[in-house]
């Protein structure tokens, strides 16, 4: 019976020998996978933060170009708005110059 136990430990000691031994070779494999998963998610990751830099820059050009025409059409409304006093004021002197004219053609206009 001591044989038949001691062949059993020893039995169970390769089983359990092999079984480390399948999980070192499963880690190592794991670990290689691992690494080359990872070395392409580095690169990847390069390429998103280079795209990344280039939209900012495109976004930083865009927003100056969008200020300069933001002044430029705020220039603009100025300008219309002083078009529109000068359009004003010149509709008053025509109205002025029309009331001041209307007496004289109804004058003209009346038989003698």
């Amino acid at each position: 019976m001591e044989e038949d136990v001691k062949q059993a430990f020893d039995d169970m000691s390769r089983h359990f020998e092999a079984a480390v031994e399948r999980f070192a070779t499963m880690h190592d494999d794991t670990r290689r996978h691992f690494d080359v998963v990872a070395e392409g998610l580095k690169h990847e990751i390069r390429l998103i933060a280079e795209g990344l830099q280039h939209v900012d820059q495109r976004v930083g050009r865009t927003e100056t170009r969008l200020d300069s025409l933001d002044r430029k059409f705020d220039r603009l409304e100025t300008k219309v708005d002083v078009l529109d006093t000068k359009v004003d004021g010149i509709d008053r002197k025509l109205d002025a110059a029309l009331e001041d004219l209307r007496p004289r053609v109804e004058r003209l206009e009346q038989p003698n």
